[in-house]
């Protein structure tokens, strides 16, 4: 029996190498051919490093595990969970700005003292596609708050022509990374040279002229529908689960990005070519030397939807406040607005968005991640104090609750 069994097993092995081996033999051939022929691997073009950095910066899954897991995370001391999600205004940017859920629990912890913890989720270059992932991963329990800012990055990686394929490899990272396997391969390179040419090095995204019509409109259309569907999952799954969820209409700076106030001299005399955005920005320089800040600031905001590098359009802002509006669960925190009544009109440049010797387009700085907090702190303690909450029945989190 023993020796039938050996001789079934070799003709089985025989017959797998029988197989293989032509296949093998052909792809080492054509690999070496390829290589002879002087065919550069993909992997070591400028062009793709650069597309897998755009791919790779947004992917989730490896994050996720290790961020939103609820067991890092924690539970048990008898504190409602908040859960702050987003990406790198969200996480601090630069490193030595401090981020604005850092000052939300501390403003949390001085109002309702063992009430609350505030969880960071914020991580760079992440979408709402990260928002519901990570969503998904730490399952709140009633009680607990997500606070969600986010847009931004989504309307950094997709306004490209194809933006189903950008969404894709964000959605599936694993099976693109399939693509980094085989792009080392000179037999691959040369292939996919055929078909494709050479890979083309992406550019930054955003800025009207980049696009045709047509594809800045499909572009910004299938974004605002990508970010509106992921939301709404999380917003559902949040009504399941008993958590409430604080949505923040998104901040950019319109004023001085790409171009600070000291240079906007030099940009009105430019005789160079003017963009489609270049229209209403120096219209909007004009206004606020006039005078007329609240004109101003609406032709800053048509440059920016124009132009957008990242900061989300005045489209994105208005569906975050239909849904906040139309949703009994969501709570609406409407920074942009409120900061223009708060700081005025003419400072939504520099001072508010960046660092202290460099102008950025949409991350907050030191005094606006502060006033963010305070904004939110006030909307989780309205929040709080009108019963709408279903709290844990844990003992800590209520004794700490007393003195409200």
């Amino acid at each position: 029996m023993a020796r039938k069994f050996g001789s079934l097993a070799r003709s089985v092995i025989a017959h797998a190498l029988l197989s293989v081996l032509p296949v093998a033999s052909l792809f080492g051939l054509a690999e070496l051919a390829a290589w002879a022929g002087g065919t550069q691997p993909l992997a070591e073009t400028e062009a793709f490093q650069a597309l897998e950095f755009v791919r790779d910066c947004p992917a989730t899954e490896p994050l996720i595990d290790a961020v939103c897991d609820p067991e890092r995370l924690g539970r048990g001391d008898g504190r409602s969970s908040v859960y702050v999600l987003g990406g790198s205004s969200v996480q601090g940017y630069p490193k030595d700005v401090t981020p604005f859920p850092t000052y939300l629990g501390h403003l949390l912890e001085q109002q309702l003292p063992g009430a609350y913890r505030v969880h960071n989720l914020g991580q760079a270059c992440r979408d709402s596609t990260y928002v519901r992932k990570c969503s998904e991963r730490i399952q709140g329990a009633p009680g607990d708050l997500y606070v969600i800012y986010s847009g931004h990055n989504d309307f950094m990686n997709y306004m490209v022509p194809n933006p189903r394929l950008r969404m894709a490899s964000v959605e599936y990272p694993r099976v693109f990374a399939l693509e980094s396997v085989f792009a080392k391969s000179h037999l691959y390179s040369w292939l996919f040279g055929l078909v494709a040419g050479s890979p083309e090095k992406p550019e930054p995204t955003g800025e009207r002229e980049r696009l045709s019509e047509h594809q800045w409109q499909y572009a910004r259309e299938l974004t605002l529908e990508h970010y509106a569907g992921n939301l709404t999952h999380v917003i559902e799954q949040a009504r399941a689960l008993g958590v409430e969820v604080v949505l923040g209409t998104l901040l950019s700076n319109v004023s001085e990005f790409p171009h600070r106030r000291d240079v906007w001299d030099a940009r009105l005399a430019s005789s160079g070519e003017r963009t489609t955005w270049d229209r209403p920005y120096e219209q909007g320089i004009e206004l606020l030397r006039a005078g007329r800040a609240p004109d101003a600031l609406a032709a800053f905001r048509t440059a920016k939807d124009q132009n957008l590098w990242g900061r989300a359009p005045t489209q994105l802002n208005q569906w975050i406040r239909r849904i906040a509006e139309s949703d009994p669960n969501v709570r609406l925190a409407d920074l942009e607005v409120d900061l223009r009544e708060f700081w005025g009109p003419d400072r939504h440049g520099c001072d508010l968005f960046g660092g202290e010797d460099w102008c950025d387009q949409f991350h907050p700085n030191e005094r606006l991640s502060q006033w963010i907090a305070r904004r939110l702190g006030a909307e989780i303690l309205r929040l709080h104090r009108s019963g709408a909450m279903r709290w844990p029945t844990r003992g800590p989190a209520r004794a700490g609750r007393r003195g409200e």
